[in-house]
């Protein structure tokens, strides 16, 4: 039984439980032996995935010292459930600071830049994050920002713990390359930062809705940067919003670039956005029964207070497609199809799917066109 006051390896005191996820929950305690308050996330479920996944947290954080990445001090066992302790920040999810609206200019460059540093820290150690959003960001009371949640990060050269037919990510936030199946690299983290910055400076989630909704819009449209933001916004973010991958500056080159703005040094945004590369036809995908399912839920940072939800009702009037309706219906069966791509055929999985037969796109969209014949 895991409640407060419950004393973890005769060294961690729990003292008050902060928030949960769908598989852990995390708790203000104290480390009785150095005497100072620390967060812990206990594992509330044992299924193998959830397991390996809270491993993999660990691992992938471990080994990260940089001031805006939450600290991992220690890992242990209680009643057969795994916990992690970490670093203590007093402070608020970036995704609840914006739900008091937007942030300046300046204090989008302060945390941008501290949030770009962090993700080169990472990067030069082999680490993607893959999951970086607003409720993946602490802001502490001095106003610093520190990225949390590796949950589902991996190394450049090891396996991915992701389950057939189960979409890693947050939809709202993955770059293009996740929803199609593609190869996933460093550069995904930076479209997803990208991501983040331009909702802190506009105060709107720029793909919002459900996961095909999220995923549709963004194969089909690149965000659209404002072109009135004071430099070096507008180009900085066309840039790390690129649908390439390799158009993409480095996270480190973010840095460098908020650290020092040259505006006359900034390329020309784009003044309609660019339209992005659709799959391939030729590409194959295992096709499961989720294919509708809702992406999983992140859990909880460490050291915050429970999340508010980051389900963002749908704004279909604001983003209603000019296409005709068989071909919305086609593009978005072929995302749903991208969708369990991305999660099947991740590079680096050990282990071939084990659900159903292939179905190439080809046949898919016959199959489609077969449906919607007068």
């Amino acid at each position: 039984m895991i409640d407060r006051d419950t004393r973890l390896a005769d060294r961690y005191v729990l003292r008050e439980h902060l928030g949960g996820g769908g598989a852990g929950d995390v708790w203000l305690a104290t480390d009785e032996t150095l005497q100072r308050p620390v967060a812990v996330k206990v594992l509330r479920h044992g299924t193998s995935e959830e397991r390996q996944r809270f491993e993999s947290e660990s691992r992938a954080q471990a080994p990260l010292s940089h001031p805006s990445i939450v600290r991992v001090f220690d890992v242990g066992t209680h009643e057969e459930r795994p916990f992690l302790v970490m670093a203590h920040v007093d402070g608020r999810a970036l995704s609840t600071v914006l739900s008091d609206g937007p942030l300046s200019s300046e204090r989008v460059t302060r945390l941008g830049g501290q949030l770009s540093e962090a993700l080169a820290h990472a990067h030069e150690r082999g680490v993607i994050h893959r999951d970086v959003k607003p409720g993946n960001v602490l802001v502490d009371d001095n106003d610093y920002a520190y990225l949390t949640d590796f949950g589902i990060a991996r190394h450049t050269d090891s396996a991915t713990v992701t389950a057939p037919g189960r979409f890693v990510g947050s939809a709202a936030y993955v770059a293009p390359e996740q929803a199609r199946g593609e190869t996933v690299t460093a550069a995904a983290d930076v479209y997803s930062l990208g991501l983040v910055l331009l909702e802190a400076l506009t105060g709107r989630q720029e793909y919002p809705g459900t996961a095909i909704e999220a995923a549709s819009a963004r194969l089909h449209r690149s965000p659209q940067v404002p072109a009135e933001l004071p430099a070096p916004w507008p180009g900085l973010l066309a840039d790390m919003t690129a649908d390439s991958p390799t158009a993409r500056p480095a996270a480190a080159d973010v840095a460098s670039r908020l650290a020092h703005p040259s505006p006359e040094n900034e390329p020309t945004t784009r003044s309609e956005p660019e339209a992005t590369t659709q799959l391939d036809a030729g590409a194959t995908a295992q096709v499961a029964a989720a294919s509708h399912a809702e992406p999983p839920v992140a859990e909880d940072s460490a050291g915050v207070p429970p999340a508010e939800s980051e389900e963002i009702a749908s704004h279909r009037e604001r983003d209603r497609s000019p296409w005709p309706p068989a071909t919305l219906v086609i593009a978005v069966i072929v995302v749903a199809v991208a969708l369990i791509a991305g999660a099947v055929l991740l590079p680096g999985d050990d282990e071939p799917p084990t659900t159903g037969d292939p179905v190439t796109l080809d046949q898919a969209m016959d199959r489609l066109e077969e449906t919607i014949q007068p």
